[in-house]
């Protein structure tokens, strides 16, 4: 498996969180949006000129800002 930075993924891959680097704050903001480690998610697309990226995690879409998807480490799957 790679491991890559959230903002890094492609569109549609499927990827599974190894590592949420970062302030307690910030951790605890993503693990209470269900991105904890060893959820499997997609980026389902990114938004264009440097917005957020759409992701979904547990059946739920969500926004991040790519700022913030830096600091999220997945393993791509398949």
């Amino acid at each position: 498996m790679r491991t890559v930075r959230l903002s890094q993924l492609s569109v549609n891959a499927e990827a599974e969180v190894q590592d949420l680097a970062g302030p307690p704050q910030f951790r605890n903001r993503l693990f209470s949006l269900g991105i904890t480690p060893r959820s499997r998610l997609v980026l389902v697309r990114r938004m264009p000129l440097g917005g957020p990226l759409e992701i979904e995690v547990r059946g739920t879409r969500l926004a991040i800002r790519r700022h913030d998807a830096d600091r999220v480490w997945v393993s791509v799957v398949g």
